[in-house]
Formats: structure tokens, sequence, C-alpha cells
């Protein structure tokens, strides 16, 4: 298992998460108004979600347990935290320091990457074999995650590369426009999920899949709720590819769900 330093310093990465997820979330206008750039209050409150199911993902990460089957989670997250302060260096002239939640935003970012890092460090010098809980997944497991980091990924890279004017911006997808900023944003939050689940994929196993569902559902939920809590901002007749912006999430949790039920018994090894 990991050292005990690294399990406390991921479970305080995951406690900041929590924390600062928790004020997006449950006070998307106020967290709006404080966030460090110009952001509606479906966008905070879908970042908050962003937040919370990372520091579920590391509080699992953090408790005692086979080392391995964490490896995904902790890329994930330390992929999530590099790349989304990248973003906030690339747009730092639309950084607003003098917001209230702009340092607890990068205390969080920088303090996960370095638990994280540290983590994924201990893991690559480890020797300790994979446990039984982390024997192979199936192929059609494996063909389905596949499918997702070619879905993902090909979300980050529409990211990365939306200009001003594109469906990004306009609200064509999401409900409503975004600035580059907010763009660049959720294209590292998917370029993050397609690391991990490259991470699963370099060593598919049951234990390392079900730390990692836990993550996805994790996310999911609360984006989907705060979609649907900001339901009159999409117009399913005028923009119909909103549709596709709820349709992806719940087409990845269902066959998530399932696994994790199927394999509940991993959850008592915690």
């Amino acid at each position: 298992m990991l050292a005990p330093k690294t399990r406390a310093a991921i479970r305080i990465g995951s406690l900041l998460y929590l924390a600062l997820g928790l004020v997006l979330f449950a006070a998307p206008e106020f967290a709006a108004s404080a966030f460090p750039w110009k952001v509606t209050a479906l966008v905070a409150m879908t970042v908050g979600g962003w937040l919370l199911g990372n520091g579920v993902a590391l509080w699992f990460a953090s408790a005692p347990g086979p080392a391995p089957r964490v490896m995904p989670v902790l890329a994930y997250v330390a992929a999530f935290s590099a790349l989304e302060l990248l973003v906030v260096i690339a747009f730092r002239g639309a950084l607003q320091l003098s917001a209230l939640l702009a340092i607890p935003y990068l205390v969080v970012l920088g303090v996960s990457l370095i638990a994280c890092a540290f983590g994924i460090l201990e893991l690559r010098n480890s020797t300790e074999v994979v446990v039984s809980e982390d024997e192979p997944i199936g192929g059609r497991v494996r063909a389905l995650l596949i499918g997702l980091l070619a879905f993902v990924a090909l979300l980050a890279a529409g990211g990365l590369i939306a200009g001003e004017g594109g469906l990004s911006t306009t609200g064509k997808i999401f409900p409503e426009p975004l600035t580059l900023f907010s763009v660049r944003a959720f294209a590292a939050f998917y370029l993050a999920l397609a690391i991990g689940i490259g991470a699963l994929l370099a060593r598919p196993g049951t234990g390392s899949a079900f730390m990692l569902g836990i993550a996805g559902i994790a996310l999911i939920i609360p984006i989907l709720v705060a979609a649907i809590l900001h339901l009159g901002a999409f117009d399913f007749a005028g923009r119909p590819l909103g549709i596709l912006y709820l349709a992806a999430y719940v087409i990845v949790l269902v066959p998530a769900a399932a696994f994790l039920v199927r394999h509940r018994e991993t959850l008592g090894r915690f």
C-alpha cells in the first residue's frame, strides 16, 4: 500500500477538493461572482461537480489497501490539476486574482498535484505485485474503455482547437455561451479523463477499473444534477445538439454503475 504520509497528503487534497467543490456546487450564484474568471452559475456548479468528483476519487485512493489499483485515479487527478493550472497560465491576462475563490482554486490544484505526483512516483518505484482483485478485466469492458477514451480525447481536442464563434462558445452544445477560458478548462477536464483511462488500459485490472468507476460516477452525478437544475438553459428545439451533452453522461453512467454493482465486493476491500 502507499506510505502513510503519501496517503495523508492525498487525503488532504481530497478534503480541499470537497470543500471548494461544495461551495461551487451548493452556492453557484455566489461562486460565479467570486470565481477567478467570468463564468455563469451553471458553469460554476459544473466545475463544482468536477471538484466534488475529484475529492471523492482521492478519498478512496487514500484508503489503506493494494496500491497498484489507485494509479488510474492518481493519473487522472494529477493530469486534471496540472492541465487546469496550464489553462490558468495560458489565460493569466483574464485571471482575476482578487476574486475570493481565486487563491483557493489555485491552492487546491497545486496541493493535489503535488500529492498525486508523490503517489505516482511511489507506485512507479514500488515492487508491489498486482493483487487478486486486480485480475484482468474482460474484453467487453476493455472495448468500452477504448471507446470512452477515444470519445473524451475527441472532446478534449475539440475544446483545445475551438475558437470564438464555434460550437463551444456559442451555446450550441453546452447550453450557455462559454468564454475561451472556460472552453479550455473543459478541454483540460476531458483530456485528464483520457489520461486516467489510458493509465487503466496500460495495466487493466478489476480493482483499478472499480476505482476509476467510482471517480467517474462521482463526477457524472453532480454534473447531471447541475444540468437538470438549469434545464431551462437548454433549448432542445433551437439547439438540438444540447441533448448530446446530457446523453453522453447518461450513456457513460449506466455501464459504469453496472460494472460497480457487478464487482461490488471490491468495495469491502477499501
